[in-house]
């Protein structure tokens, strides 16, 4: 019965039927066997070409993929056609889905072996967004099938309606025979165009008194990507078109959406009223709060909802919402406060670079608000955990380029903020009698800013498992350590500032050598390793993504079970965008040692012709960051040797090293930054 129901409705929702008179359907012939260069995944793709029509009342997309089925591993994906679409506003309509197996053509139609699922990618993350995937589950695939399948969507967006914005790829991770797009459009309509890393020119001429356009790529070969890229580099050769606007035309188009009319839902009314006494900042940042604190996040984007706020009152009554709506109801209770705020639209990946892109209606996923005080501009994020500082150390989120929602609104530089100190740890090791005996381990930690908030919802969510995290972290890095008793946490909201002492019982941290002579410590570097992640190439092609501009430190406190003779060292390494510091102290008595890691980052991103000189500063830094301390035994207890014998100071990579202890790499996971 179930089955049943389920073709029924996938016959309801998936037409059948020929290609419309305006896609240029070419026969496809194997042009020879793939080599093993060109097969990726048990699959060879011959063929992926996308053809759209702009001269209907609604876009229509054709889209028809050839595949042919080299190896076992590629016998699931072609024999699985998945396709989503949104049925609110798309018609999903299948042409033809053929299987070649020796030269004979077997013609499969779609709509027995079809099912349609409502998957919601994004349901964890609640974010409903009602698209719905056709999957059909073709019969008798085998190796050495060809797998040819076309269909076609068509429709328009209510909100966006007619304006058009498409990008596709040319090249891609795996070898490609051909692709092809295929661009009909009316001769007068004004379309934008812009090609990255090589795509192909278009071919255009006249027919039936339309232009068309034709991309085409042959045999391209799969590309390498980089590691650490930000997300806005193109490194597949990419084709991008839309249609001629401008951004006051698009803050046009969405602003009345947001409009709030001035009056605020019962009960918000009364929230506000007892804000209205308070300071403009306190005013402002209580406000922020108030919505992070009452509105759960659920974005449910059906049809206009992925473009549109809701009313504020179905807002405020629900207590849940997504940006758009948390923003829309952030600015309604700033401007009843008499502040000037208006919704900003601004995208996540990309926004470093929206001033280079095209105009566009679909330029954006994600929506925060500008607050203006005087001359200052900030940026809030009413979808974030609530923020509890105040206005002038509150952490503000920036993504490059963003469009204000107000009446001939352009770009706004939101910047990419102040280097911050973002974490510091101190890690305080006690001094052993012997050899052999453990120690005591002291971790201080205290965090900052958006990291302080990322570990204030860790501990809110669970104190027990953030415990637990921790208690892992330590063993991974130092061993079977126990924990001498509750981790302690201070958090301190009005500051932004979470920190935590942690106590353990750590075992031996000292090794000696064959001849019990010579006990040493051990330090691998994991801190610095990990926020200068990016491994050297010999070709940087791309930019480098440095991460925010933040500051972070390390210390180890190491009290000697010896008297520690020679000096220390200060010294500081500059390379592009980013500065690291080296420090060596040694008490008077030379019974304590404290090493410094101090690294900060200045801007976002790198450019991939300051690649080379970021490559050296790396190398030069982590191979002066690891190092051996040494001192002198005898029976398993330390001794201070005669002054002027270094038998307890190493060299160690060209000059004079003291080592603290080992810090694994867990360690630099657990203070991911």
């Amino acid at each position: 019965m179930a089955a049943d129901t389920a073709a029924a409705s996938a016959a309801e929702l998936l037409g059948h039927g020929p290609a419309a008179d305006w896609v240029d359907l070419a026969p496809f012939t194997r042009p020879r066997a793939p080599t093993p260069r060109e097969q990726h995944g048990g699959l060879c793709l011959w063929l992926t070409d996308t053809q759209i029509s702009l001269l209907g009342p609604s876009a229509s997309t054709f889209q028809r993929s050839v595949n042919e089925v080299t190896g076992t591993d590629g016998l699931q994906s072609a024999a699985v056609v998945n396709v989503t679409f949104d049925p609110s506003y798309e018609t999903l309509t299948f042409h033809r889905i053929c299987v070649v197996r020796n030269g004979q053509e077997r013609f499969i139609d779609p709509r027995p072996h079809a099912q349609v699922f409502r998957r919601e990618p994004d349901l964890e993350r609640a974010i409903y967004d009602g698209r719905l995937t056709a999957n059909i589950t073709l019969p008798d695939i085998r190796v050495g099938d060809i797998v040819d399948v076309a269909f076609s969507l068509s429709g328009d967006h209510p909100i966006v309606g007619r304006h058009f914005s498409r990008e596709w790829l040319f090249s891609w991770g795996c070898w490609v025979g051909e692709t092809r797009v295929r661009l009909l459009s009316p001769v007068n309509r004004r379309l934008t165009m812009l090609s990255w890393s090589g795509a192909p020119a278009a071919q255009e001429r006249l027919l039936n008194g339309a232009c068309e356009r034709v991309w085409r790529s042959q045999e391209t070969a799969p590309v390498e990507l980089e590691p650490d890229m930000p997300a806005w580099v193109r490194p597949y050769a990419t084709i991008r078109v839309c249609d001629q606007s401008a951004w006051p035309e698009v803050a046009g188009l969405f602003a009345p959406l947001y409009a709030t009319g001035g009056v605020l839902p019962s009960g918000l009314e009364e929230e506000a009223a007892g804000l209205v006494s308070l300071a403009p900042k306190a005013r402002a940042v209580a406000a922020l709060r108030l919505v992070q604190s009452v509105l759960r996040y659920q974005s449910v984007s059906l049809g206009e909802g992925g473009f549109a706020p809701r009313n504020l009152s179905d807002i405020w009554l629900s207590r849940s919402g997504d940006c758009k709506d948390a923003s829309r109801l952030l600015v309604a209770l700033l401007t009843r406060l008499g502040l000037t705020a208006y919704p900003v639209l601004v995208n996540t990946w990309k926004g470093w670079i929206l001033d280079q892109e095209p105009a566009s209606p679909l330029s954006f996923d994600h929506c925060i608000v500008g607050l203006v005080l005087g001359d200052e501009t900030f940026w809030l994020d009413p979808t974030m955990a609530p923020q509890t500082d105040d206005l002038d150390t509150i952490y503000q989120p920036r993504f490059g380029w963003g469009l204000p929602l107000k009446a001939g609104a352009t770009l706004v530089w939101m910047g990419s903020g102040e280097t911050i100190d973002l974490l510091q740890v101190e890690e305080v090791i006690g001094a052993p009698r012997t050899v052999t005996d453990p120690v005591e381990l002291e971790i201080r930690s205290t965090y900052f800013s958006w990291r302080a908030e990322m570990e204030r919802r860790r501990w809110d969510a669970s104190h027990a498992q953030a415990e637990r995290d921790y208690i892992t972290a330590r063993r991974n890095g130092y061993g079977e350590v126990d924990l001498l008793e509750p981790i302690h946490l201070a958090d301190d909201r009005e500051r932004n500032v979470v920190r935590t002492v942690e106590r353990y019982h750590a075992p031996a941290p000292w090794t000696a050598n064959p001849k019990g002579e010579v006990a040493e410590l051990v330090l691998r570097d994991g801190f610095l390793d990990h926020q200068l992640p990016t491994p050297e190439t010999s070709r940087r092609r791309w930019p480098i993504d440095l991460g925010r501009p933040r500051r972070v430190r390390h210390q180890y406190v190491i009290a000697l079970p010896a008297p520690l003779q020679g000096a220390g060292w200060d010294e500081t390494y500059q390379g592009p965008s980013v500065r690291a510091r080296l420090a060596l102290t040694v008490a008077p008595g030379g019974l304590e040692a404290r090493l410094l890691r101090e690294i900060e980052f200045r801007e976002p991103f790198l450019a991939a012709e300051q690649a080379a000189a970021y490559f050296r500063f790396r190398t030069q830094v982590l191979s002066e960051s690891g190092a051996t301390l040494r001192l002198a035994v005898q029976k398993g207890k330390f001794v201070t040797p005669p002054r002027g014998l270094l038998a307890n100071i190493q060299t160690y990579w060209g000059r004079w090293l003291f080592g603290i202890f080992w810090l694994a790499y867990a360690l630099a996971v657990f203070f991911d930054v």
